[in-house]
């Protein structure tokens, strides 16, 4: 990957190396495999320095698009369905 299309944090650290280094070494399957980032993710949190994970949960925040009522409205019927 491009090291410009990488994101570098303020102390230098490449957050997709530091990913990737950490999810080839993983025993199993993680969102990071996806190059997601699971922000509850207790592990991958510890990757990172505190000023480095403020960084990452702060910067380039994706608005979370909304859900047209109609669809909404067909999801809650899929809410207490039990598949055995």
């Amino acid at each position: 990957m491009d090291l410009n299309k990488k994101w570098q944090l303020t102390t230098g650290k490449i957050v997709e190396d530091t990913i990737y280094e950490y999810g080839i070494n993983l025993g199993e399957e993680s969102l990071i495999h996806s190059w997601i980032l699971d922000l509850e993710d207790v592990r991958l949190q510890q990757l990172f320095t505190t000023d480095e994970w403020h960084e990452i949960m702060t910067q380039n925040l994706q608005e979370v698009p909304k859900i047209p009522e109609e669809l909404a409205q067909h999801m809650v019927l899929y809410a207490e369905v039990f598949i055995y």
